[in-house]
């Protein structure tokens, strides 16, 4: 996919600030359709901005913009959460997601912060354990939270930390280092590892290790995605490739359970690569 591989860096070329999250979405679009023309998604992203503005008006208390958005983006383009965003790969592509109506919550987040924004309200995109959050602070800096994977309905700190809890398990409790919004190139990262995980899963292997070097674009020597660009490359009989990757891995995590799986895949890699 050297399309996206292309426009990605292009977009991390540029200044921070001069480009916004619907230009890092198209990117990672770009993973799902590599002819993908950005101007007429942006079109009728405007367009939709504009009925959202509508929407909002100008007293929205900033509380109630995230639940208008989402009723709005219902209302348009039948907004729904697919059964398995973790098995879609679509659902994590902006072009599509307008098109069909399908959105993973992570997407979900970003087009409602980019509505917003285009509103003349600003809302960050946080990170908790399992999901993504839309955020803001009220007049005395107490943070508001919403929910895109329950309707971007407004949710407590405590709520916030119970889910988590059930999710991941432990006992409830919030973080403030939660609180932190992410950088773009972090929410890129997310919606990037959201097709990257969706194409695994599904066996569209080359992609996946598409994915994967978007990722290393962004993160060089982060070992997990070069531990799975390994193993890609290893499931695609790229046995060199592999090698080289394993190799790096193995450079800088020589010890762990982790480590000894890749050196029995580097070995495989070598045998077939002998073979």
């Amino acid at each position: 996919m050297d399309q996206a591989r292309r426009a990605l860096g292009d977009l991390l070329s540029r200044p921070e600030g001069t480009w916004s999250l619907t230009d890092g979405a198209l990117v990672v679009a770009r993973l799902e359709s590599p002819t993908l023309e950005p101007r007429t998604v942006h079109a009728a992203f405007e367009r939709m901005a504009a009925d959202a503005r509508a929407a909002l008006g100008t007293a929205c208390h900033p509380r109630f913009v995230p639940p208008t958005l989402y009723g709005l983006l219902e209302r348009r383009i039948g907004l729904a959460l697919p059964s398995a965003p973790q098995r879609e790969p679509a659902a994590w592509c902006l072009d599509s997601g307008l098109r069909r109506g399908l959105m993973a919550p992570e997407l979900i987040a970003v087009v409602i912060a980019e509505l917003a924004r285009r509103a003349g309200h600003r809302f960050h995109v946080i990170a908790v354990p399992g999901r993504l959050l839309l955020m803001r602070r009220d007049v005395r800096e107490r943070p508001l939270l919403w929910d895109p994977a329950d309707r971007a309905r407004e949710l407590t700190p405590e709520a916030c930390a119970e889910r988590v809890a059930a999710t991941a398990g432990g006992v409830p409790r919030f973080r403030e280092g939660w609180l932190r919004p992410l950088e773009p190139t972090q929410v890129v990262a997310r919606l990037i590892t959201g097709i990257k995980t969706a194409c695994w899963h599904q066996g569209i292997t080359e992609q996946a290790l598409a994915a994967t070097r978007l990722l290393l674009a962004i993160r060089p020597d982060d070992p997990r995605e070069i531990r799975d660009s390994g193993q890609l490359l290893f499931a695609l009989g790229r046995y060199p490739e592999a090698i080289d990757a394993f190799e790096m891995f193995l450079a800088s995590n020589p010890h762990g359970q982790e480590a000894d799986a890749v050196r029995m895949l580097l070995m495989e890699a070598r045998r077939g690569l002998s073979g």
